[in-house]
């Protein structure tokens, strides 16, 4: 820019000149943004001076374990994994295993599920009745596991119990609303549910009690 008088123009700065991480330079005027994966760089103009501020992209907490396989992806930014999330996820643990007075002598990962499975309903014209469509987040392939307890006598014993490899949302029947039962009952209705998955090869009351302590539940004493 050149004033009256002067011989020389001087130079004004009218944007700014931003070398990017990918090896690439641009023009950014007041305001105006590059976004790079994590990274975004914005132009400023403070007080008659052009500057970049970068800022860095957080993500969320993100476990491969709860997506449904095949769907991780980065986001459109290129810098946070994604996917299409399972609603019925198997969640795992790593504890010590308590049986009466007898605790595992290592740690032993348990395995639980959670989450949340698909209801609904709607108007049957054909029945004249509602329709209800209910499923529940429980084990869908399961494996017997043995670990080596000590007793408060220092003897040491084997310990067999239920492990879970993987969860699903299964079909169950829906409560209908006229039908009242008390928590208690829901309880003991799921338990005895539980009991006839289990099967007869899971019979002994130790095993089954301890799988059902894993789910909330108090055991046969």
């Amino acid at each position: 820019m050149k004033k009256e008088g002067e011989c020389c123009g001087t130079c004004r700065q009218v944007a700014c000149i931003y070398d990017a991480q990918d090896k690439t330079r641009h023009v950014l005027k007041d305001g105006n943004q590059y976004n790079f994966k994590c990274m975004n760089a914005t132009c400023l103009k403070r007080n008659g001076m052009f500057m970049t501020m970068e800022s860095y992209k957080q993500c969320p907490p993100f476990n491969p374990d709860d997506c449904v396989p095949g769907t991780v992806q980065f986001d459109k930014d290129g810098c946070c994994q994604i996917c299409e999330t399972s609603n019925c996820v198997r969640v795992k643990n790593v504890t010590r295993l308590h049986v009466k007075d007898c605790i595992s002598i290592e740690d032993v990962e348990v395995a639980s599920c959670t989450g949340h499975c698909d209801d609904g309903s709607r108007y049957s014209m054909e029945k004249n009745t509602m329709m209800h469509n209910c499923s529940c987040c429980q084990e869908d392939k399961f494996s017997l596991q043995q670990v080596i307890l000590q007793c408060a006598n220092s003897s040491k014993i084997p310990h067999d119990y239920i492990y879970i490899e993987s969860c699903k949302c299964t079909p169950t029947k829906c409560e209908e609303y006229t039908e009242k039962k008390t928590p208690e009952q829901f309880k003991e209705q799921e338990l005895e549910e539980i009991r006839a998955r289990l099967g007869e090869r899971y019979h002994r009351r130790d095993r089954d009690d301890y799988y059902l302590q894993k789910k909330g539940y108090k055991g046969r004493h």
